[in-house]
């Protein structure tokens, strides 16, 4: 590579930037598939679901509406379904705020797709590096272009049976 490059000096250098401009030649097209992709989808129900559940929808999605509930939803590559965790906010003073998705909804009218979260509030645990989940029983509806970051996570049983979330990733603080 060095002799091909012609640089003998600092290879390292050359190849990074050779990368950076193939990252950037792949990522001027579309890197994911255009359009909303819904799993399984079944007519939402009042009567199916909780009281809590039913108000936090029909606050966002009238009742007129046709409202679905799917298995699954792929958005822009990502995929959400239940049990997965998404970062509602992030306050500069308080834990991040998370929430358990719930149900996924699709709208006859509306073309985005939105979920059903449980709030949970968050404790840094630092010697893990983890963020412990506390349940609020609080159900809010949100569209998925809404929440404040796009990236759904799994949590996982520690600290005696709380649940855990490891970020992958970093948080824009605004």
């Amino acid at each position: 590579m060095a002799r091909r490059a012609q640089n003998f000096k600092n290879i390292t250098s050359t190849l990074t930037e050779r990368h950076q401009y193939l990252q950037a030649y792949y990522s001027a097209g579309n890197l994911y598939q255009l359009g909303i992709f819904y799993g399984e989808l079944v007519r939402f129900s009042d009567i199916l679901y909780s009281d809590n559940i039913v108000k936090c929808v029909r606050l966002v999605i009238p009742a007129t509406d046709d409202c679905y509930v799917a298995t699954d939803v792929m958005c822009k590559n990502v995929t959400y379904k239940a049990d997965m965790h998404v970062i509602i906010d992030h306050p500069k003073d308080r834990g991040i705020m998370f929430g358990k998705i719930v149900l996924v909804l699709s709208s006859v009218s509306q073309a985005e797709p939105y979920v059903v979260v449980e709030k949970e509030t968050s404790e840094y645990e630092r010697s893990y590096g983890v963020y412990r989940l506390n349940p609020t029983n609080e159900f809010i509806c949100i569209r998925i272009d809404s929440l404040a970051d796009y990236y759904p996570l799994q949590s996982y049983a520690m600290f005696a049976g709380n649940r855990v979330v490891v970020l992958k990733h970093a948080i824009a603080t605004l």
